[in-house]
């Protein structure tokens, strides 16, 4: 009796440390959630600073570049976080081409453009780790067109023409990361039953 006891003991010891882990991922996971919305917002203020100096440092038309980047296509219709995934990866990419164009030096576009780099491979890595949750999975189509569309990066080797790629480019970036941030703020825990049906709304 007293070793079936024991062994009991020891069962239950060991499924409430599970239980302890399995809590503390939890809270850890909802830390990072919170950490990506502050993020979120930061990199928003940050990318319309980085694109109002797009255009006043480069002396180019605010009207002009907000016209289309034109190094893009239309990406097949994957799940939300695929395409959210692959469009960080393509904005590294692309804003290490216009970082090349850059001599180091103390100006302060060449410093930002390089923090905003930095921070879009931080999110990839946070939102990584809310795979896990609930995301929205119907959005309606303007968000949809934003998250379809596949950057590729400036080729131009006209000066003009890089400054244009430049400005467009960031402003396709500042667009990305507002439906982003509405998308993020919508996700829902998994484990929350409750809410389970509000997961799948739409997003206005």
């Amino acid at each position: 009796m007293v070793a079936r006891l024991r062994k009991c003991d020891k069962i239950s010891g060991f499924l409430y440390g599970i239980f302890l882990l399995l809590k503390l991922s939890a809270n850890c996971s909802g830390d990072v959630l919170n950490q990506t919305k502050i993020m979120l917002t930061e990199m928003q203020e940050e990318a319309k600073e980085l694109f109002i100096e797009s255009f006043t440092e480069h002396d180019v038309s605010e009207l002009t570049c907000k016209e289309p980047y034109p190094h893009t296509t239309q990406k097949s219709f994957n799940k939300v976080t695929q395409r959210i995934n692959e469009s960080l990866t393509d904005f590294i990419k692309a804003f290490s081409v216009l970082l090349s164009r850059h001599e180091e030096s103390e100006y302060n576009h060449t410093k930002n453009l390089k923090k905003a780099k930095e921070k879009i491979a931080g999110l990839r890595n946070n939102l990584s780790k809310l795979y896990k949750y609930k995301w929205p999975n119907k959005l309606h189509e303007p968000l949809n067109a934003v998250l379809r569309i596949k950057v590729y990066p400036p080729n131009s080797d006209d000066i003009y023409d890089q400054k244009l790629e430049c400005c467009q480019l960031i402003n396709v970036y500042v667009n990305f990361l507002d439906v982003v941030h509405r998308i993020v703020l919508k996700i829902l825990p998994k484990r929350s039953k409750k809410t389970f049906s509000r997961t799948n709304c739409i997003i206005d």
